[in-house]
């Protein structure tokens, strides 16, 4: 399970273009292990979770944010508005009571889509709150008994491999939001002159979200995991089979099993000089094995992390 965790640290900060640091990665590790905590989702357990997953410091925040923040374009131009500060935390106080609701009759589906798209929505937060959207998947889904403790699915995994798809949904919601507001760019923010009315964050039609997130989890479940555990099971063949013909460092064997699997069952030129050490004679046969262990190369055939 480990490897999963991994693979959805690595990929929620990847569709946010980051390279998480081995601290960062860890940290988020353990937030999502904390899924499963039997705990009520409040404003101060959120600022916890924040304060863990954060670059620094200075993006640690004590509470809710108490000023306005907007979302851009590469080229700096505003792309959404997320509600102003005294209508958010009014709306996360709905959120919180939505999100701790556990009485049935609410489709589990759909409250993880309401609880994870409504709350980057709501965007409570100057920092983190991407990577606390995604969690709050995991949350919910963790929190209704449906998957055993330290079972993860991991969305994030298959929502790398669907940015369009994933941008698209939050397009959706946030292009006609930020119309309601009117506003004047300055040099170095904003000047607001309305704000959108409340009730546009607070009620919103979430069919999209709903299904886009159904797509996510038939994935995770019916590919992404199968693909995982089947690099896992190759894998610890493969280096079994090496390490028994061969005397060879482990990390070195490791790294080998990663770069052919990474090149569709080819080691490169660069990758062997790399390695030139290593005779020719070895390094062919080291790829030998890691085809024949892992079955025909494929252009899938690695998984996130691979």
């Amino acid at each position: 399970m480990q490897y999963l965790y991994l693979s959805e640290t690595r990929s929620s900060f990847a569709i946010e273009r980051e390279m998480p640091t081995g601290s960062q990665e860890e940290r988020f590790v353990q937030l999502i292990k904390r899924a499963s905590e039997k705990t009520a989702v409040t404003e101060t357990w959120l600022v916890e979770l924040q304060n863990a997953i954060v670059r620094d410091a200075f993006s640690q925040e004590n509470s809710y944010r108490t000023k306005q923040n907007w979302l851009t374009y590469s080229h700096n131009r505003i792309s959404y508005f997320p509600p102003a500060p005294d209508d958010m935390r009014r709306a996360m106080h709905g959120w919180e009571a939505f999100v701790n609701y556990s009485s049935k009759g609410v489709d589990l589906l759909v409250k993880a889509a309401c609880a994870s798209f409504g709350f980057v929505y709501l965007h409570p937060f100057m920092d983190g709150n991407s990577r606390l959207h995604r969690f709050m998947i995991h949350q919910v889904l963790a929190q209704s008994g449906v998957l055993e403790d330290d079972i993860i699915i991991p969305v994030s995994a298959v929502i790398m491999k669907n940015i369009p798809a994933y941008h698209a949904v939050l397009t959706k919601f946030s292009k006609p939001t930020r119309v309601l507001w009117d506003y004047r760019r300055d040099d170095d923010e904003p000047h607001i002159i309305n704000s959108a009315n409340s009730r546009s964050y607070r009620f919103f039609q979430a069919d999209r979200e709903v299904i886009f997130l159904h797509r996510m989890i038939e994935q995770a479940v019916g590919q992404e995991i199968p693909n995982e555990l089947a690099y896992l099971r190759g894998y610890d063949k493969a280096f079994g089979a090496i390490d028994r013909e061969f005397d060879l460092p482990q990390k070195d064997v490791s790294s080998l099993i990663r770069m052919v699997k990474g090149n569709n069952g080819v080691l490169s030129n660069h990758r062997r000089k790399q390695y030139a050490y290593i005779p020719e004679q070895v390094l062919n046969r080291i790829v030998e094995i890691i085809n024949a262990e892992f079955g025909a190369p494929g252009p899938n055939s690695e998984p996130t992390i691979g």
